[in-house]
């Protein structure tokens, strides 16, 4: 007794449209999806940052008391307060940004001995681009708000919150402490970099947060100062990378495992 082999019954044309219609529909829904749950995440996480602010607002005096070192004056001449202030150097991060700019150049001419030297100049340049481009906004963004905000820093006043008036000194912003300069500058950076290199990120935020607490030691920044200046940094950071991968041109520059599966081009720089 012979068995006939069971064929699998044909989808009609209506049915295989219908499947099509569907997988195309539940792409862009499911890219739609993802992005909203990125961008939820981020404004979870700037608003956890703005209650943290308040709340060190709140304690600041208390907290400018406990954290002042004993001899601030004698801190520099330390070398590991020198290491960690100069986070907040711009000067610092331009050299490193050098050096990243040297790197993915000399990596795309290995990777990508075809590609024309306008192109690879192009794309090694998206890294260090981005990271100066960043540092800049950094510095406008702590200087404008400091202009508005007008506090003036703890040690002049004994830890007191005072705010300068509009008639004096309108558009200075020297002895102006809200927000930390050098917080602002080193954690843009830290978020930034992080983003390039994601497994260092605990050590680039570690040295950022030395940089924060090295403006406490001396008196030069209140707790809130240098909590607003993280917040600022990582709201900028996180908006400047999405407008980054959203540009093919961009993205083909930036390292594939930091990107998004979607965001991914054929020729991103894998370090």
């Amino acid at each position: 007794m012979t068995t006939r082999p069971i064929h699998a019954k044909p989808q009609s044309r209506s049915k295989r449209a219908s499947r099509a219609v569907a997988s195309r529909l539940s792409r862009p829904v499911a890219l739609l999806s993802s992005h909203c749950g990125r961008v939820h995440r981020g404004w979870v996480v700037v608003a956890v940052g703005m209650l943290a602010f308040f709340v060190a607002n709140g304690i600041d005096r208390w907290s400018f008391h406990l954290l002042l070192a004993a001899h601030p004056h004698r801190l520099g001449t330390r070398d590991w307060y020198g290491l960690f202030k100069s986070m907040g150097s711009p000067l610092i991060w331009l050299a490193i940004a050098a050096a990243l700019w040297l790197h993915d150049l000399v990596s795309r001419g290995r990777r990508h001995p075809g590609e024309s030297r306008t192109t690879r100049l192009g794309l090694a340049s998206v890294r260090a681009g981005l990271l100066l481009v960043t540092l800049l906004l950094a510095g406008v963004l702590g200087d404008f708000m400091k202009l508005v905000a007008r506090r003036e820093r703890p040690m002049l006043h004994d830890g007191i919150h005072v705010f300068r008036s509009w008639a004096v000194d309108t558009f200075s912003t020297s002895d102006l402490g809200l927000p930390s300069s050098h917080a602002i500058s080193a954690f843009a950076a830290a978020f930034m970099m992080s983003r390039f290199f994601p497994a260092s990120a605990p050590v680039l935020l570690a040295m950022a947060a030395g940089c924060a607490a090295s403006r406490l030691l001396v008196g030069a920044h209140f707790l809130s100062d240098v909590v607003l200046a993280a917040v600022l940094s990582y709201a900028l950071t996180s908006w400047l990378w999405r407008e980054a991968t959203a540009r093919p041109r961009l993205a083909g520059g930036l390292p594939a495992y930091a990107l998004p599966p979607r965001d991914v081009p054929a020729d991103s720089t894998s370090v």
